[in-house]
């Protein structure tokens, strides 16, 4: 059988039906001449021998009359994609206005994904599949636990805090809160804010004392454009909520610069101190607006020596870095006893042969007019530390008599592990043994041991010196 009885056998209907096929031998024919795909029909076959059997470009038979072996090879063709692009776009405005246009008329909606059933389908879809993922997760970071138990989380979180499952384990915030909002556990007794819950609180809060607030705002430090978190217009206050983890490594001291130079002063609130001594925070941000609750003048109470037990309860609850050790604590107070403004003062902790102003703290929210001046009566020369964070510009001690600013000091570093922040004064190195709980390699630098113990460094501003002399 040649080629021209093919054709003539192709060119008839009748003679290409399947049975007279096989009444002529022609299907044994066919099938002798090559392997053929089952799915195709004899007049494919035969088409395919009457065009010199073709080849698809990925090597197997076309599917005649095309040249390609099927649609995949056909939309993978760089020539028909390329053609099909161009026709595509041409149409495209006219096809996409027919297909809303036939989309609203049918269902309501120019878009099937606007439909009720069809969102509802897919937000079941993702919530399986991302439920699937942080089981995953979790297992890959805890190990194989009964995850849906609030009890198990409950036991978790007496150990480890949400900053150690994110350092010690891997496993980030965004996952836990999405997992423990999936099973209704309530963390909010377990897990500190976030940074950015923080802020929003702290804006909250000052809102809520009728200050006019502007959040995140980058057209004031010019020429740099750096955000401010929270701004208050009517003081020209910013203040920064620095969010331990986020600034590791860092200091906010060139944006408070930045700040002065526009005439601005930028407060700086660390994380921690918000979320464990929010009233003494807050306290502070009145007193730098101006905002008090009570007024007191000092003539109007009694000065009197204190004890370490009274000291250390006063500045306990209203001073921001707690108690400290020193020779001398002096308090006023009203007429009931009760300590209104306070002052700590002892040798200095930098300088030998110097005395220092350690501690001074009023009670919250309460202003003391000469307050200062009155504790220090008598006391002679000494310095004092202001701290650059919540006393930007270095008006501290300036009013004060005979207060001079003799100086400043570099940004100091805290050394941070979870939601903890520690004073450098305690992780120093013949410290760190008892600090850490653990033998240490003395030939180590204090911050290799702190950063292989997984520690990092957080920085402050700085401090102001000033010279106080009080006859």
């Amino acid at each position: 059988m040649d080629i021209q009885v093919l054709q003539g056998l192709r060119s008839n209907p009748r003679l290409m039906q399947l049975s007279a096929l096989r009444a002529g031998g022609v299907v044994d024919w066919v099938d002798a001449q090559s392997t053929f795909p089952d799915e195709w029909a004899y007049k494919q076959r035969i088409d395919w021998l009457l065009l010199g059997r073709p080849l698809c470009y990925c090597g197997a038979q076309a599917k005649a009359p095309s040249k390609w072996c099927g649609v995949s090879c056909r939309n993978k063709d760089r020539g028909i994609r390329s053609h099909q692009s161009a026709r595509q776009t041409e149409n495209a405005p006219s096809r996409m206005s027919k297909r809303k246009e036939t989309t609203l008329q049918r269902y309501g909606v120019d878009h099937i994904s606007k439909l009720q059933a069809n969102k509802n389908k897919v937000r079941e879809t993702r919530a399986v599949n991302d439920e699937a993922k942080l089981l995953q997760t979790l297992s890959a970071r805890l190990g194989d636990n009964p995850f849906r138990d609030h009890q198990f989380w409950v036991d978790l979180l007496s150990r480890e805090s949400v900053a150690s499952l994110r350092d010690n384990f891997g496993l980030n915030q965004c996952t836990t809160y999405s997992w423990w909002q999936r099973i209704g556990f309530d963390w909010t007794a377990y897990a500190p804010m976030t940074s950015s819950g923080g802020e929003r609180s702290l804006a909250a809060w000052l809102e809520s004392i009728d200050i006019r607030v502007e959040r995140n705002v980058r057209t004031l430090l010019s020429p740099t454009k750096q955000e401010i978190d929270v701004y208050l217009p009517d003081y020209k206050v910013g203040i920064e909520y620095d969010g331990l983890y986020w600034h590791r490594g860092k200091s906010s001291i060139e944006k408070q610069k930045l700040a002065e130079q526009n005439g601005i002063r930028l407060i700086c609130v660390f994380e921690d101190e918000w979320i464990e001594n929010q009233a003494i925070v807050k306290s502070i941000i009145k007193s730098k607006l101006g905002l008090y609750d009570t007024r007191w003048y000092a003539r109007q109470l009694n000065k009197t020596g204190l004890t370490a037990k009274q000291a250390k309860a006063f500045f306990g609850g209203n001073h921001i870095d707690g108690f400290a050790v020193a020779k001398q604590h002096i308090g006023l107070c009203d007429s009931r006893g009760e300590c209104v403004a306070a002052v700590s003062i002892g040798a200095s902790r930098f300088k030998k042969g110097e005395r220092e102003l350690i501690r001074y703290a009023s009670k919250l929210n309460t202003q003391v007019v000469g307050g200062l001046t009155r504790l220090l009566d008598g006391c002679g020369e000494m310095t004092s530390y202001a701290n650059k964070r919540y006393s930007p510009m270095g008006a501290a001690y300036s009013t004060i008599g005979g207060g001079e600013l003799i100086g400043e000091t570099p940004p100091a570093y805290y050394w941070v592990k979870g939601a903890n922040r520690f004073n450098r004064m305690a992780t120093q190195k013949h410290k760190l043994q008892a600090f850490l709980g653990k033998a240490i390699n003395l030939a180590e630098t204090e911050t290799s041991i702190m950063e292989s113990n997984g520690f990092f460094k957080v920085y402050d501003c700085g401090n102001y010196k000033y010279k106080l002399n009080s006859h």
